[in-house]
């Protein structure tokens, strides 16, 4: 077993969660793209009922369409983008209207882009989400679901969630992605879940692990538990990603490798560019006691990242019998202890770093 604790202070660039004016250029930028990759028909409303549009869904005229077709209350629209979901519709368009969408769970199928427009808020519904486990975007065994949202952003109401009537939880995630394949989740601010920004776990009857994810320029704030959780995945990538204010329910970590099951896997898991600050627990956790030499080889780099949780940068805990595999921090600069606990078939390794 291998120990290792060390504090290191680095001084630098300061980085903050605040968009600087390029960010927001390159924001701008990749929602026109969007728009003008995915135009609607244009003889159909972007934003007002229609149902010619939504007959040309149902006949399979056209496979692109605006969730307004089915309406919109901003009260709770939860039916509305529900039914607008399973529509059949290949791309579907949430666009931004006079108020925010306001929405309960949604059941997320296969086959689908999302598409959100510039400025767009989506929002949970207060007084909703009661069960312990009750996800804003269930991805369960599903293949294909793109999330596009430059300049958009996806809120749920933590501060609620940790007090009456609510029952205690920490999994009230805002993304719940279970043994799913080719997700792409990009441009989009998640913030407030009561659990994990994203989660990505397994079910009981599907493959037990996610696999070919890509997370890219997202800003995931003030969650729980975790900004993102990673229970079980193969091919990873995460990148452009910043990661803050973590607090609620321990670990608190911005970033947790963490699997539940010995037949789970940390394969090929790429983090690139990811600032993780502020969070009450580590900026990057990783917690093997639930693997053994039996389980996979682990394969997990992290590229070109800030680390800078005041207190703890990098956390690691093995065991004796844990797993094979190596992570790597690759010019990665860490504010705060590196704390390796780590069994002899694993190697932690830091080059390159500050």
């Amino acid at each position: 077993m291998t120990l290792t604790c060390a504090f290191l202070l680095t001084l630098g660039c300061v980085h903050t969660t605040e968009p600087s004016m390029q960010d927001m250029q390159i924001q701008q930028r990749r929602a026109k793209e969007i728009r003008d990759t995915y135009p609607l028909p244009a003889d159909l409303p972007w934003k007002k009922s229609s149902q010619k549009g939504i007959t040309m869904i149902k006949n399979g005229e056209i496979d692109r369409a605006s969730a307004a077709w089915w309406g919109f209350d901003p009260a709770d629209s939860t039916e509305i983008l529900q039914t607008a979901l399973d529509s059949g519709a290949a791309e579907l368009w949430i666009p931004k209207m006079n108020s925010s969408w306001v929405s309960g769970p949604l059941e997320i199928p296969s086959d689908i882009t999302l598409l959100f427009e510039e400025g767009v808020e989506l929002i949970a519904q207060k007084n909703v989400f009661k069960g312990i486990e009750d996800a804003f975007f269930a991805i369960f065994e599903r293949k294909n679901v793109v999330f596009l949202g430059y300049g958009a952003s996806i809120s749920m109401h933590k501060q609620d969630y940790q007090k009456q009537p609510y029952v205690e939880s920490q999994w009230r995630h805002l993304m719940s992605i279970r043994s799913s394949q080719d997700i792409r989740i990009e441009g989009l601010t998640l913030n407030g879940s009561g659990g994990d920004g994203i989660y990505l776990g397994r079910t009981n009857s599907g493959i037990p692990w996610n696999e070919d994810i890509t997370l890219r320029n997202l800003e995931i704030i003030n969650h729980h538990r975790q900004g993102i959780s990673v229970i079980s995945a193969r091919n990873l990538l995460a990148e452009n990603l910043r990661i803050s204010d973590t607090s609620g329910h321990s670990p608190e970590a911005g970033i947790d490798l963490e699997p539940n099951r010995q037949g789970e896997v940390l394969d090929n898991l790429i983090f690139r560019n990811i600032i993780s600050e502020n969070n009450r627990g580590a900026a990057f956790q990783v917690s093997l006691q639930n693997l053994n030499d039996k389980s996979e080889p682990l394969s997990v780099k992290v590229i070109d990242s800030v680390l800078a949780d005041g207190f703890l940068a990098v956390f690691v805990l093995n065991t004796r019998c844990a797993p094979h595999g190596s992570i790597q921090f690759i010019n990665t600069e860490t504010k705060g202890l590196r704390c390796i606990f780590a069994g002899p078939n694993l190697q932690v390794s830091f080059q390159k770093t500050r």
